[in-house]
């Protein structure tokens, strides 16, 4: 392994030489497996409370480690913004501990057109899907009106008004 840098961020795992790894039933509780090592220490990003820490030499010993990037080569950014971006240029870091941060891109990445084209095209099937359900279901109630009865029971959609009078009667 390469001398880290501080700001270097890994995805960690117990490596099979260790005895950690023989306790299957506690072996990642409290740990995100994504480390960032800062003042020659590599450190878990779970909690700062539970976080393991490896020194160097420890983490040669006990973990395999895969190289994510330097802190200082990305910007942070939003959940949403790996619409933009190819997945080798958007980093997420975040876990169950810390779910709303940890995203990042590349520095000097630029926008997609083939990603964005491509989750565009996933937004239109979903559209479609649910306006082939909508178009669906208008037709069944169309039906269901016809055939009402006081017997009849009404499956009701959601945000529908149920007081007598309403402002959808008048549309």
């Amino acid at each position: 392994m390469e001398k880290p840098k501080d700001g270097d961020i890994y995805r960690w795992s117990w490596n099979d030489r260790t005895e950690e790894s023989m306790h299957t039933e506690t072996l990642y509780h409290c740990c995100s497996q994504i480390c960032i090592f800062s003042d020659g220490v590599f450190r878990d990003t779970y909690s700062s409370m539970y976080a393991k820490r490896f020194s160097i030499e420890d983490a040669s010993k006990k973990i395999d480690l895969e190289f994510i990037a330097n802190r200082d080569d990305l910007t942070e950014a939003k959940k949403k913004d790996r619409a933009y971006y190819d997945d080798k240029d958007f980093i997420d870091i975040s876990h169950e501990s810390d779910p709303r941060s940890g995203c990042y891109i590349r520095k000097g990445a630029e926008r997609s057109l083939e990603k964005m084209r491509k989750v565009m095209l996933r937004c239109l099937k979903v559209a479609n899907r649910a306006a082939e359900d909508a178009r669906s279901r208008a037709n069944d109630l169309e039906k269901e009106i016809a055939a009402l009865t006081t017997d009849s029971h009404i499956w009701l959609e959601k945000d529908v008004y149920l007081f007598d009078e309403s402002h959808e009667d008048l549309m």
